[in-house]
């Protein structure tokens, strides 16, 4: 079964997301900080990673940079959040995610992201 890292500060989004992965047969983690990302990466081995742009207390897209700059995480697929929905402005900072949903997002656009994401 496929792991799925899901870091968003909003805890009504991140669970609606959580639940709607699991109910398609996910392994799911929540997380509500950017902190915590990269110790569990080691430990929880995501197979794709759904990240908010503005957490409270990193920069989504440091994560992102940080993650597609390590040989280890490079291809990790991550799928950016953000209530934004200028993808280009918003991503401007050397952040190159493989794919973007605006927030409030439809659920059925997040599970085919997923889906394509993690059969690429």
């Amino acid at each position: 079964m496929k792991k799925i890292l899901v870091v968003d500060d909003n805890r009504e989004i991140r669970e609606v997301i959580t639940w709607l992965l699991e109910m398609e047969g996910y392994i799911v983690k929540g997380l509500d900080n950017g902190r915590d990302v990269a110790s569990n990466i080691d430990e929880f081995t995501p197979d794709l990673i759904i990240l908010d742009v503005m957490l409270g207390d990193v920069d989504g897209r440091d994560i992102c940079n940080n993650l597609k700059h390590q040989e280890l995480t490079a291809k990790l697929p991550i799928i950016m959040i953000s209530a934004s929905h200028d993808p280009q402005r918003l991503l401007r900072k050397s952040c190159h995610p493989n794919d973007f949903l605006p927030k409030p997002f439809d659920i059925q656009c997040l599970l085919d992201k997923v889906e394509f994401q993690l059969a690429s």
